[in-house]
């Protein structure tokens, strides 16, 4: 493991261990979903090193901290082998709970969880985004606080995420993570795996109701895209809203459902042959593959890294990402785009 120190610290006694030497694989993985970072270590079993649930990992790269987590499992077989899993803070972020929110925006909600569970954060990127008032009954932290991250976005195209830096939960605003990296023909690229789709997360149409308790009935709200929908045929988003909603609120929040909805998803899975511990889920990278030029793929392309995984074995670093081409730049497609 060049340039790769790795500490195990015991949850009971404090004692700090460095097994950089008897891990012969290890993984680490970063994703945009509701999800801990997690790191797999294949390791030897060693006399003197015991390794336990709750034992604090800590991973550095030419001496810089790149990863922090706490041991949740651990596997053994008769070759004398450990499987070790390892998760960052965020994986406290899936406990369940109740919370009444109102008023309060999302970085307040993200905070205020944070600090109810006792872990590190700081909140990065100010979201002040107010949240709809709800009650959040038996949801994960993730949820909660995803749901007002997720109003903020559709409201405002502006996109913030959770990670772990290192042992400190960020709220982030993913404009701030674009990275210089460049990847492509003649360049760290492996091999790749590219798709252009409607059928995961494209609606031409939003179809909006409320319970109207004053006529005992159902007001519809809809908005569409014409041009698409000759295209593409009828692909329909359709979601109950609260009933203390306004028609200009509703119809904001179609029209904006709309916006962020209507477009084509494209993905790619990439290989790469030179990994960096300068990247991970959220950061932004640009991507260019002439093969690609049918596809409407010309020129450099900025994408996100949606899922990141880091692979270490006897001192070789690759990565395997999956990346996605939702803008960075604000509205570049919107209403009657693609």
């Amino acid at each position: 493991m060049k340039n790769m120190q790795i500490f195990i610290q015991n949850v009971e006694d404090g004692t700090l261990k460095e097994v950089s030497q008897i891990v012969n694989k290890l993984t680490w993985e970063t994703t945009l979903e509701a999800q801990p970072g997690k790191v797999k270590m294949n390791m030897l079993q060693t006399d003197g090193v015991v390794i336990q649930e709750g034992d604090k990992v800590l991973i550095r790269d030419n001496d810089k901290p790149v990863f922090f987590g706490f041991v949740f499992t651990v596997g053994y077989n008769e070759r004398r082998l450990l499987d070790v899993t390892v998760y960052d803070s965020m994986r406290y972020l899936k406990n369940v709970a109740t919370y009444i929110f109102s008023g309060k925006t999302a970085a307040q909600i993200f905070a205020e969880i944070c600090d109810d569970f006792n872990v590190k954060y700081s909140v990065v990127d100010d979201c002040t985004w107010v949240v709809s008032d709800r009650i959040h009954e038996n949801k994960s932290m993730f949820d909660i606080i995803q749901f007002g991250l997720d109003e903020c976005l559709i409201n405002t195209d502006k996109w913030y995420i959770m990670r772990d830096n290192a042992g400190t939960i960020e709220l982030v605003d993913l404009e701030n993570l674009r990275t210089n990296w460049y990847i492509g023909d003649n360049n760290m690229l492996s091999q790749y795996d590219y798709e252009t789709s409607i059928d995961k997360d494209t609606y031409n149409r939003v179809k909006l109701v409320k319970e109207n308790k004053d006529t005992a009935k159902r007001d519809v709200y809809v908005v569409f895209d014409s041009a698409n929908e000759k295209k593409w045929g009828t692909l329909q988003l359709y979601e109950s809203v609260d009933d203390t909603l306004s028609y200009e609120q509703i119809r904001n929040k179609a029209m904006n459902l709309l916006r962020v909805k209507n477009r084509k998803t494209r993905r790619m899975k990439i290989s790469v042959l030179v990994g960096t511990f300068d990247l991970r889920a959220g950061n932004g990278i640009v991507i260019d593959i002439a093969d690609l030029k049918n596809t409407g793929f010309t020129g450099k392309q900025n994408f996100i890294i949606a899922r990141c995984t880091h692979n270490i074995e006897e001192n070789k670093h690759t990565m395997d990402l999956e990346i996605l081409n939702r803008s960075l730049e604000a509205n570049q497609e919107t209403t009657g785009g693609e």
